[in-house]
């Protein structure tokens, strides 16, 4: 099959939506279709990727301004930051952009056979959904899957967005054929008319790149969080002040792109807590198998769940979850003590394997190809 996958960001960038597009590109040109990934590419030079993969790399054009680079991180100048917190609220700045830059690239395919879009950030799903309705139907692709990390118009992190936006996502819902989700309970948080199309598809990686070291007890408490902070959603604070609290020696290393965050607990936790920048996943994955135990910062709703979860258990170390309010400090000094009885638990972790991941996309496709 013919396959084009939309995403804004793609390796070597270090996000959740970025592996889930390359990961699956990967696996499905291994299994011998026609891949085509499309993303902010920037200046990085993809022929090395090309070449070792089997994917065709193209671009979705440069940004318009620099909070769309292609690092995924922003590179915000002052007219930058002023429109974004005009704009944002209200048109979704400046991920609104990427709506006329899919639909363009749809415009010039022919002969797809399955359109795979990945969000965050939802515009892309909405620029195939413009095309599928404007464009004749002969030039769209035959099958139109969307895939979605985390929900938009129903997002317990992001709420009160203006109505519109119900009416965006409603129109969005009625042109794709099918809407992927990483787990059941998030299907609460969609529209009523994109209930009928949502499948569950967990997030997939490549477990042959994954190594980890035989475990050995650290001599003092030794324990890792890594990924993003929502504050006052997954939110660290209260279990950093207790921290403060204790008056034995641990370790608490944080990988983060967040230091700013964690700054006025440094100055009181000083070597307790170590500052990490991001790193590649299967490096997170082999210096997280040298740790004690893991943290893992809880979202306030089953709708959503990390994806680093996938990560932490093939670490194959105990992951204590914290929640906002870190109610559980005796579970976290079992844990120090070694005693990991109430560790959190990921069933079947080969419905993660993304050999099993790129199957149920290509029984989505064949199944919407029998409706056509």
């Amino acid at each position: 099959m013919k396959i084009v996958i939309i995403s804004a960001y793609i390796y070597p960038m270090v996000s959740p939506r970025s592996f889930r597009a390359t990961e699956l590109a990967k696996e499905l040109a291994r299994l011998d279709h026609d891949v085509f990934l499309y993303a902010l590419i920037g200046d990085y030079d993809y022929s090395d990727f090309e070449k070792d993969t089997g994917v065709k790399v193209r671009s979705l054009g440069r940004p318009i301004t620099g909070a769309l680079d292609s690092s995924g991180q922003g590179h915000f100048n002052i007219i930058d930051k002023v429109l974004y917190r005009l704009l944002d609220p209200i048109l979704y700045y400046p991920h609104t952009e990427l709506v006329w830059k899919v639909f363009s690239v749809i415009k010039s395919l022919s002969n797809i056979d399955v359109l795979i879009t990945v969000a965050y950030p939802h515009p892309i799903h909405w620029g195939a959904a413009l095309a599928r309705k404007f464009l004749p139907k002969a030039t769209f692709p035959r099958v139109f899957i969307s895939d979605c990390g985390d929900p938009f118009y129903g997002n317990p992190i992001r709420k009160n967005r203006f109505i519109y936006f119900k009416w965006i996502e409603k129109f969005w819902g009625d042109q794709t054929d099918f809407i992927t989700i990483p787990i059941d309970e998030a299907k609460s948080a969609y529209l009523a008319n994109a209930q009928p199309k949502l499948r569950v598809i967990p997030q997939g990686f490549d477990f042959t790149k994954v190594e980890i070291q035989d475990y050995v007890k650290n001599s003092i408490p030794t324990f890792s969080y890594a990924g993003v902070i929502y504050p006052n959603q997954r939110d660290p604070t209260k279990f950093l002040q207790y921290l403060e609290t204790l008056n034995f020696d641990f370790v608490f290393y944080v990988y983060t792109s967040s230091k700013k965050f964690y700054a006025p607990f440094k100055k009181t936790l000083g070597e307790k807590l170590v500052l990490r920048g991001y790193v590649p996943r299967e490096e997170l994955i082999l210096q997280l198998s040298t740790m004690d135990f893991l943290i893992n910062l809880t979202n306030p709703s089953v709708a959503q769940s990390p994806s680093k979860l996938i990560d932490y258990t093939l670490t194959k170390r105990p992951i204590l979850d914290v929640g906002l309010s870190f109610s559980n400090a005796a579970v976290l000094h079992q844990f120090m003590e070694g005693d990991y009885s109430a560790a959190t638990q990921l069933p079947n972790i080969d419905e993660y394997n993304i050999k099993n991941v790129a199957v149920k996309f290509l029984s989505l496709a064949n199944e919407g190809r029998r409706h056509e």
